[in-house]
Order: structure tokens, then sequence, then C-alpha cells
């Protein structure tokens, strides 16, 4: 699958091929026009679109949790640190992970048992305006709520626990854990979607289809192109249109930011 990091090794998935295939019609209609950009020049206008698209366009990314187990970060421990005054970890984390927004500790035990629950239960019912009124079908179905809502909020503690001091630089993908582990982790991160998303959005599309124009222009020059019949046509035809990739980078950079804002007394 095309990746923006990817350098060797490249194997196109269906999805690739078909984006690809897309782009040489769009620009050649269909074989009408014998002339196009090697795939390998496609395939690095695809990836420097995406990052432009990762970089600017909020539609590229969401918000997600990522699980950190305790071994994985002690693997990257560097035994050069391991010292009972210094207790910070380095990890690589996956390249589409864009921002680390918070870090917390999983694994907690303390779940409390049925028998707690009941008599916490049996403390709420004592300390409201109602009392010992609260019987029969309504009482059970008090239990049951109050039981739901403990093991509700148990949980959630149990899974993201107390924050964890870090720093992230994405440009190296390296997280930095500023903190003697104990528990695993859950990072809470904005992550880029795979590409294969982009394929399917019109910005995308006129911006790689757009950027091959501009690479096509390149390659014929200010040649006149033969065609069958005694017909020829002037490159600037046939790579017109490639105004929309500044077009497109302006709606992008547009829609990324807050707007305006209107004060008024």
């Amino acid at each position: 699958m095309i990746t923006v990091n990817t350098t060797t090794n490249l194997q196109l998935l269906d999805c690739d091929r078909q984006f690809i295939d897309l782009v040489n019609n769009r620009i050649t209609i269909y074989g009408q026009i014998p002339y196009t950009v090697p795939e390998k020049l496609i395939i690095d206008i695809i990836k420097e679109s995406a990052r432009f698209f990762y970089q600017h366009y909020y539609k590229s990314s969401y918000k997600t949790f990522y699980h950190l187990p305790k071994e994985s970060v002690l693997q990257y421990l560097n035994a050069d640190w391991n010292t009972p005054d210094i207790n910070d970890y380095i990890v690589k984390l996956p390249s589409y992970i864009k921002v680390v927004q918070e870090i917390y500790e999983s694994s907690k035990t303390g779940i409390p048992t049925s028998q707690q629950l009941i008599q916490n239960v049996q403390l709420l019912q004592r300390s409201a305006p109602y009392g010992q009124s609260i019987l029969g079908i309504n009482n059970s179905l008090y239990i049951l709520e109050a039981a739901c809502r403990m093991m509700e909020e148990q949980n959630y503690s149990s899974i993201f626990g107390t924050t964890v001091p870090f720093n992230y630089t994405q440009l190296t993908n390296q997280l930095y854990i500023h903190k003697t582990l104990t528990y695993n982790l859950m990072l809470e991160v904005i992550a880029n979607v795979d590409i294969q998303y982009l394929y399917q959005d019109g910005f995308f599309i006129r911006h790689v289809i757009g950027r091959v124009k501009q690479e096509l222009f390149r390659l014929l020059g200010s040649h006149t192109i033969s065609l069958p019949g005694d017909a020829t046509m002037n490159p600037e035809v046939i790579t017109n249109g490639t105004e929309d990739v500044e077009k497109v980078e302006d709606l992008i950079k547009a829609g990324s930011g807050i707007g305006d804002i209107i004060m008024q007394r």
C-alpha cells in the first residue's frame, strides 16, 4: 500500500492501482492522447499530496486511542538512562500518529465486589431524601442502576487512570515518557486516515491530477504533439487545469482555520 514514508519494496493494493489508473485516464482521456508521466512519478506525487493533506486538511485525521503495553515500552529503554534518578523512556510510534494529546495509565486493579456494591447502594438509600421509601421493584431497579453507574466509573478510572508526563516529536515519531512505568499505557491521539480514504475525496483527486499535469507539461515542454490524422496539439491544451493545485491548496488552508471572529458590544 502507498504510504507517505515508503521508499522501497512498494506493493500496490487494488485501491492504489485503481487511483493511479483514474489519474492516467484523466490525463490521457482514456488513451486518446499518447502521453502521460511515469507511474513512479505519479506515486511520488500521490505521496506529496497526501503529506499536504495530512498537514492542512481537517478531514484527514481523527481522534482515537492507542494501547501501549508496558513490555513494548521497556524494549526501547535506553540502558544509559536506567538509573534510580532518571526514569525516562523513548518509544517510536507508528508514523500515522499525528498528535499525542494525553497518556493514561491502564490495567489498574481495585474493582469492588458485589457485597461492596450492595453496601454502597444501601448507604445511598439512607442518604436519599425519601430514605427507605424505595421498595419492591423500584428498589431492585435502583440497585441495578447504582451498580451499573459505579462499575462504569470504576472501569473508566481503571482504563484511563492518571495522566503521564510526556513529549512527542512528530518528525521522528518518538514519544518521550517521563515517569516510572508500573502499568500499561493508553494514548489519546490524533491519527491520520489511511491514504485510501483520501482517494475518495474530491479535493485530493483534483490536487493529484493538477500536480501530474504540471509534471507532464515539464516533460513535454513547448513541443507540438502530432496526433493521428495529421492533427496537432499544444502541450498547454493537454495540461490545462494545472491551476487547480493552487486553488485546492487555498481552499484547504482556508478551511483548516477557525474563521473570522466578529466582536460586538
